[in-house]
């Protein structure tokens, strides 16, 4: 059964790569990021039946990719888990961590 399973969440995986490559060759995805980016433009002078195109397009295409690829939060996790670190490993890395922000600031200061 479990095989059985790992191999249908290969299988969506695929799938789910396929449209994801799909959706990126219609243009989709980058159509909606050009849009957002010229509403997001102050520069640019927009009057209001624009600005609702744009959200009209935006939101449609949203929900194109959205009913092909869910959010991220609906995707089943594989039962892989992670160990978690122990207090005194966390103590550790973090000591660490903060050796090389002062290594690092020490050496711009010089």
């Amino acid at each position: 059964m479990k095989d059985q399973r790992n191999t249908a969440v290969r299988q969506r995986h695929i799938r789910q790569e396929a449209l994801r490559k799909q959706l990126e060759a219609g243009g989709h995805i980058q159509h909606v990021l050009d849009l957002a980016g010229e509403l997001a433009d102050q520069k640019k002078e927009m009057d209001q039946l624009q600005v609702t195109r744009y959200k009209t397009v935006i939101d449609t295409k949203l929900k194109l990719i959205n009913k092909f690829l869910p959010d991220l939060k609906h995707v089943e996790v594989e039962a892989n888990p992670v160990q978690a670190a122990t207090d005194d490993e966390l103590d550790t890395i973090i000591g660490q961590l903060r050796q090389r922000v002062n290594e690092g600031a020490e050496a711009t200061t010089h």
